[in-house]
């Protein structure tokens, strides 16, 4: 977010000097993004919404869907979870319609993320497994390393909401080894900031603050607000066991 804060304004400029239509919907949906970042849901909402229609007025199918996810996202930080995966779904067959299969299992794997919201029920967990596991693409441990260690990490997330500690363990172990592997500080920092969460689960404050240490300094770096106050915030409770 801190890079991206950086480059929006000579992209946009970019973008309308050459009337790019499919370049200013995308830097218009990196803004809303940005504004999510910023914990500015509502402004992100709107920069959103203006995207899609300048998307679907050019007949940009595909950004439309995209930018389409990223609303979706920020209805789910703001618990609007049924609204969430109604807007998942709809991108989900635009990208089946268009036959853009990568896309598609993606989307799969963002409708898991949506069923596993704060609250949900194990029958909406099993759900998200299901889901998650469905986004996975053939020979993904070769092809598409990066979106695999992104789903078990989102894996890890359901089976720590199950309280199935083993399982969120191993996932969230396989994510970290892929993002070092890929030499991905930030997804690293994010496993960091989940085994310090398990581990705190688990009663090993000592080790939970180490992990959440490790994390502090790359998610301060990357600008995100929201996994800065989250790291900060079980800091706080490890501190005070």
């Amino acid at each position: 977010m801190t890079r991206l804060a950086g480059v929006i304004d000579a992209a946009v400029a970019l973008a309308d000097a050459v009337n790019d239509i499919d370049a200013k919907v995308e830097f218009k949906a990196a803004r809303g993004s940005l504004l999510a970042g910023e914990v500015k849901y509502g402004e992100a909402q709107k920069v959103y919404d203006d995207a899609i229609a300048m998307a679907e007025k050019a007949g940009l199918k595909r950004a439309a869907a995209t930018v389409l996810l990223y609303k979706a996202y920020v209805a789910g930080l703001l618990g609007r979870d049924t609204e969430s995966l109604e807007m998942y779904f709809r991108a989900y067959q635009r990208f089946e319609a268009i036959g853009d299969a990568t896309a598609a299992r993606a989307t799969l794997g963002a409708i898991g993320g949506a069923y596993a919201h704060d609250g949900a029920s194990n029958e909406s967990l099993l759900k998200a497994l299901t889901f998650h596991e469905r986004s996975i693409a053939p020979n993904a441990e070769k092809s598409a390393r990066h979106e695999l260690a992104t789903t078990y990490f989102n894996m890890a997330v359901v089976y720590q909401r199950l309280k199935d500690w083993p399982k969120a363990k191993e996932y969230v172990t396989r994510s970290k080894n892929l993002f070092h592997a890929l030499d991905d500080n930030i997804g690293e920092a994010f496993c960091n900031y989940r085994l310090g969460v398990l581990s705190g689960e688990s009663g090993a404050w000592s080790e939970a603050l180490a992990h959440q240490n490790a994390a502090l300094p790359v998610l301060t770096g990357s600008g995100d607000t929201t996994m800065i106050f989250n790291v900060q915030r079980n800091r706080a409770r490890a501190l005070a066991r």
